[in-house]
């Protein structure tokens, strides 16, 4: 189901008929403030920056539009800095504070976990952008997610390459972070299914800056295709250090974070044919909307839309969404399982849950050594409960 809509398009009509009736909240009656965390310092600050930019713009359309329920949508950045101590605090310090209206952002599922423990005691609603784990939806009761759970990225890596070579044999070379499992269980769910042979796992700490011994151990079975569970920079050096030995070896992204600048610059020429998985639609499409709205990111950034600015994006869509719908503080929960939205990245619902019903995963060819040089070769829907399609 292809249905991408701008922002103040997607509200504009709610606005009109719900401004001005909207209940008032303990907050400012004329604001929905949201505080966003995200790592704006240190490794993850590119991507952490994209995906406060991309919440930024949201709430710049969205006002353009006549704001949320007539309040105007206002992001208050806070630099998680990617440590459980700094989500903490953040949430520490502000929660209780009733003129915040939801706390989001989070690139990873720790650092969101950690704050809706804090947040969850001032019954203040999460809603995780890019931190994806299961986790957040089974052990917190104030957590949305809007991006599949990580086993599904595993399973739309294996189906890839599951398609490109049937009946492939595969290794796969990993930073070891708590979440590694899942995104194993969904490789191996294809595995088995579609008859890959996954011959090695290769796992380095997260202190690694030497990947000699991952490679050569990864490459002595002489695989087909090497699965990457590699942070940007990391996911560059172990790929520049296997085109040394096999310059053909098709290397897939199982992460999804949308390799970047950082990727970019540390490969080289080495990126050229590498295959990025992206959370959503890509940097493409047909649909003059979202292309408007991925046109507006690259003129005011300088860069393409990453997948992570795609979904600070909606992050702020789906709150606005609700609180469009006549939400407060005190009850986004119950709003936020209403609602009916076009993001950027698809459509946006909770209706089975706290995960987003329905998420779309591209697998992209990179063909050059800008953000931009890639092309889209395969989409998967994926859906809260698991199941994954080719995307139509």
């Amino acid at each position: 189901m292809k249905k991408t809509l701008t922002a103040g398009i997607a509200l504009a009509g709610v606005v009109a008929a719900l401004a001005g009736c909207s209940p008032q909240s303990t907050a400012d009656a004329d604001e929905v403030r949201i505080l966003f965390s995200a790592p704006l310092s240190g490794d993850s600050a590119e991507s952490g920056q994209a995906l406060l930019n991309g919440a930024e713009l949201a709430a710049d359309i969205i006002n353009e539009a006549g704001g949320a329920g007539g309040r105007t949508v206002v992001i208050e950045a806070a630099d998680d800095e990617m440590t459980t101590q700094a989500a903490n605090s953040i949430a520490s310090k502000f929660a209780a504070d009733p003129k915040y209206f939801a706390l989001a952002g989070f690139l990873d599922t720790g650092l969101a976990q950690a704050a809706s423990v804090v947040a969850n005691r001032s019954e203040l609603s999460l809603i995780s952008s890019f931190g994806c784990g299961d986790s957040l939806v089974t052990d917190a009761d104030n957590v949305f997610v809007m991006c599949a759970a990580p086993d599904a990225n595993g399973r739309v890596a294996a189906s890839f390459i599951a398609d490109q070579i049937p009946g492939a044999t595969f290794v796969s070379i990993s930073i070891d972070v708590p979440q590694l499992d899942f995104y194993f269980n969904g490789l191996q769910a294809v595995t088995d299914d579609r008859d890959l042979t996954w011959a090695s796992r290769e796992v380095y700490p997260p202190s690694a800056t030497d990947y000699a011994t991952v490679v050569t151990n990864a490459l002595a079975s002489s695989p087909d295709a090497i699965v990457s569970g590699s942070l940007q920079a990391s996911a560059a050096q172990v790929l520049s250090q296997i085109r040394r030995t096999d310059p053909d070896v098709l290397y897939v992204d199982m992460l999804g974070e949308g390799w970047g600048s950082t990727f970019l610059d540390t490969a080289g020429d080495a990126a050229i044919g590498a295959y990025t998985q992206d959370l959503g639609l890509g940097f493409g499409g047909d649909d003059a909307d979202r292309v408007a709205i991925l046109d507006r990111y690259q003129d005011e950034h300088g860069t393409v839309m990453s997948a992570a600015a795609q979904h600070g994006y909606d992050t702020i869509l789906a709150i606005a969404a609700a609180a469009d719908a006549g939400a407060t503080r005190e009850d986004l929960e119950d709003k936020l399982a209403e609602i009916d939205a076009d993001g950027v990245t698809g459509p946006i619902s909770f209706a089975n849950g706290k995960r987003a019903d329905e998420r779309v995963i591209s697998i992209s060819e990179i063909t050059g050594t800008a953000p931009e040089d890639r092309t889209v070769l395969a989409q998967y829907t994926v859906t809260s409960d698991g199941k994954i399609s080719l995307f139509e």
